[in-house]
């Protein structure tokens, strides 16, 4: 029986003849020159040297990651990372990573089911200090329901697994300062919001009862900055800013009154629906102010424009007089107002959604 042994690079083939068994493989070599040639905040990357006897097919490389201090105990533990290919030199990299925090490589050499003897190294992400985009389309539509004023922002936001949360700031002046935030925290990935913490600015008896100097609802610009936090702290770059008028659309006309008839009319809009019709801006048309003409400015929204000989409640009690309408094929017209509620005028119909309603007409008599 003849047995020839070749040692390469540490390792011994056997060759057997006669039927003689072949020797066990012994283990190979380490990799070495193991160290760090990438480090961002989400990505590490890392190279060592295959040794040169087992640049070849059948000999391989594996790389474990653990987070941590601590390397992988075995090549089976940890999580594995793939690496570039077939070179003595090779590289092994793995994203998306924590940002600052320590993480430890752990390579091995295996040759016919054989690891040589671990080498590691312990390295840190960088921390993170990549600012979102700007979320983008930002858009405010103003509208109205229940006689309470509404805005919705809608929006395109950055597109990444890393963001934290969206802030919103609302302001009367077209900057941050001073203004107030409306949305602390919405939950990343949010793209439309609806700002329900806005009222209409009808008149009441502290800022005066309507009339020429007071319209009513004010015409009132909002502005709205928009802001996206990722999970490391970091903000976009700029905010995002849009902005609307609350009170966008006019209502007017005229109150025509008798020759002599030197009283006034209130005209009230109101917003809802029959049984909840809610004041949102009244005006005291008077003879002598204007000829009895008469405006205020709402949300956009549909509504149900009364005259009325006295000034009416919070929903239009004690007030008598009659309501401008628009009867389902579009002609505009006038009905009874009750004298003790509004609770039974037709839903509202005058449609300010998109531009000023300026036809209203009422006769100071009509009651």
């Amino acid at each position: 029986m003849l047995v020839t042994a070749m040692v390469a690079g540490g390792l011994v083939l056997a060759a057997a003849s006669g039927g003689a068994p072949a020797q066990a493989a012994a283990k190979p070599p380490a990799a070495s020159h193991l160290k760090v040639v990438q480090r961002t905040d989400h990505r590490l990357a890392v190279q060592f040297a295959v040794p040169a006897a087992f640049y070849r097919p059948g000999a391989g490389s594996v790389v474990r990651l653990t987070a941590g201090r601590t390397p992988a105990a075995s090549p089976s533990k940890g999580y594995a990372v793939a690496t570039d290919g077939r070179h003595v030199a090779r590289t092994a990299a793995t994203s998306p990573l924590v940002a600052n925090t320590y993480y430890t490589f752990a390579v091995w050499i295996r040759h016919r089911g054989v690891y040589s003897k671990r080498i590691t190294i312990t390295t840190r992400t960088r921390p993170d200090t990549t600012r979102p985009n700007p979320v983008t389309g930002l858009t405010a539509k103003a509208s109205i329901g229940d006689g309470s004023g509404q805005v919705t922002l809608t929006w395109t936001g950055d597109h990444t697994d890393r963001m934290g949360y969206v802030r919103i700031v609302r302001n009367v002046d077209p900057t941050t300062t001073g203004g107030e935030v409306v949305a602390a925290r919405l939950p990343a990935g949010t793209e439309s919001w609806t700002d329900t913490k806005i009222g209409p600015r009808a008149w009441s008896e502290d800022a005066g009862w309507p009339g020429p100097g007071n319209p009513g609802f004010n015409r009132l610009t909002y502005y709205y900055f928009v802001i996206e936090r990722d999970q490391a702290g970091n903000f976009s770059r700029s905010y995002a800013n849009t902005s609307t008028v609350l009170g966008s659309q006019r209502l007017s006309g005229t109150v025509t009154f008798a020759p002599g008839d030197g009283g006034q009319r209130t005209v009230s809009a109101f917003a809802g629906r029959p049984g909840a019709l809610k004041l949102v801006g009244a005006f005291a048309a008077r003879p002598d102010f204007f000829n009895g003409s008469f405006q205020f400015d709402v949300p956009p929204g549909l509504y149900t424009v009364c005259d009325s000989s006295n000034i009416p409640g919070p929903d239009g009690q004690d007030a008598t007089g009659s309501c401008w309408v628009v009867r389902q094929d579009g002609t505009p017209g006038t009905v009874p107002y009750p004298g003790t509620s509004v609770s039974q005028v037709p839903t509202p119909s005058i449609d300010v959604t998109r531009g000023d309603y300026t036809a209203i007409r009422f006769t100071a008599n009509a009651d």
